[in-house]
Order: C-alpha cells, then structure tokens, then sequence
C-alpha cells in the first residue's frame, strides 16, 4: 500500500544511468516474458542445454544424412555401371529392323512368335504350320494309296499288274525323295 492507503503500484522509474550493485546481488527473478527482462544464470544454462541437445540431434541428423548421401551415390554409380553393361549388352540384341545374324542366339527356354507363312524352304515355319503341311502330305499320300488300291483291285488293272508295279514303285520313291528333301529343307 502506498502512503494512502492504495494498493496500486508505484509507477516504474528508468534508469538513467548504470546502476552500481557494488557486488550485492539480484535474486528472485521470474521467467523472463519479454526479450528486454533480465535473466538467470541457471534460466541461460537451461537454454544452453537445449541447444547442445539439439546441436547432438542436428549432428546425429546429419551424419544419417552423410551415410545416406555414400548409400545413394553408390546406388547411382552401381547403376550407371549396370546401365553401360546394359548399352554393351544391347549391342548384341538382335535387331527389329532386319539385318543379320553374326552370333548364335540363345532363346534360353523362350518361344517366337507370330512367325508369317512360310512360302520358301530357306524360311523358319511354326510347329503348327509342320504339322498341318504334314498332315496334308500324308492325306495326298492316302489319297495315292487308295487310288493305286482301286486300280490293282480292278479286273482291267489285274492284266497290267506288273506295269502298274514298276509304275508305282517309281512313284512312291518319287514321292519318298520329295518328302525327305522337303522334310530336310524345312528342318534346317
């Protein structure tokens, strides 16, 4: 209370010139609110702590980041490695654009596909089309077998047996000569 009896406060004097404290001390501070309010020794100790705390965390960070950054460059210079040997590699791809074979190609267990119709014997054909080509070889063949059949059966045909042998005998050699090179062609 003042002089009258108010429990008002005195108003704040300034300083107008540096205050000798002649060694006596400040004690009882409060946390500081304002960045004019004077401080503790322990209040900047505490602060120091917490920057030391976060100069460890922010150094640890930092040393994750320097194991990170050798981790990455070593990916990037691996690939980089593993992307020459790719572009060596390609060089022996084979081309889509046509050209020629100079090495052996190993299909290492693949298929190809979509092969066009074969129409010359230096061409590749697929199994399928072998097979059907085949199958109507062998029904040409039947259709020969039966059609010799008929004539050996025949009461005509039985006066000329022995020239329908020979005759035959010529064809079916003709047509075993046929189908072995055919065979042979379209197989190499």
């Amino acid at each position: 209370m003042d002089k009258f009896g108010s429990s008002r406060r005195a108003p704040a004097r300034s300083m107008l010139q540096d205050l000798d404290m002649k060694d006596y001390r400040i004690t009882g501070l409060g946390e500081p609110k304002d960045d004019a309010d004077a401080v503790t020794k322990e209040w900047v100790d505490d602060q120091l702590k917490r920057i030391l705390k976060d100069l460890e965390a922010l150094q640890s960070e930092c040393n994750q980041l320097k194991m990170d950054l050798k981790r990455m460059t070593r990916e990037i210079n691996d690939s980089i490695k593993t992307s020459t040997r790719d572009k060596v590699d390609r060089t022996e791809c084979v081309s889509t654009n046509g050209g020629k074979m100079s090495i052996d190609l190993d299909m290492q267990g693949h298929a190809i596909r979509n092969l066009p119709e074969g129409s010359r014997s230096d061409e590749p054909v697929t199994k399928g089309w072998y097979a059907k080509n085949w199958q109507e070889l062998v029904a040409s063949m039947q259709s020969r077998i039966n059609d010799l059949e008929k004539k050996i059966k025949s009461s005509r045909s039985r006066r000329r047996v022995s020239e329908i042998d020979d005759h035959d005998d010529r064809s079916i050699d003709s047509i075993k000569t046929t189908l072995e090179g055919w065979h042979a062609s379209n197989r190499g």
